[in-house]
């Protein structure tokens, strides 16, 4: 069996811009500082697991999926970022591209 990749932190990244939610909206969300949710996303540290629930639950996904990266719902809004690196820069959250792939 192959080894699935762990991309917990590019996931929730990915999650939170598409839900268009910042940082610290998401961590009011999960009782948690903006910071904790900034170390998550860059992978300096992970959540307990309860959370990490909390966190699948709220985007409507699977724990699986947002954990590991071989969810093609994930590999879809990884590409779609890829391709608009330039509007998230200037604060520009495709809310559309998430709401559509989620049906």
């Amino acid at each position: 069996m192959a080894e699935k990749e762990i991309t917990f932190g590019k996931n929730l990244k990915v999650l939170r811009k598409k839900a268009g939610y910042s940082r610290k909206r998401l961590g009011e969300l999960l009782s948690y500082s903006e910071k904790s949710i900034e170390k998550w996303e860059m992978t300096n540290a992970i959540p307990p697991v309860a959370v990490v629930s909390k966190i699948a639950e709220l985007f409507d996904i699977t724990v699986d999926s947002l954990i590991y990266s071989a969810n093609e719902e994930i590999k879809y809004f990884l590409h779609q970022i890829k391709h608009t690196n330039d509007a998230y820069d200037k604060g520009i959250v495709v809310k559309e591209t998430f709401e559509a792939a989620k049906q």
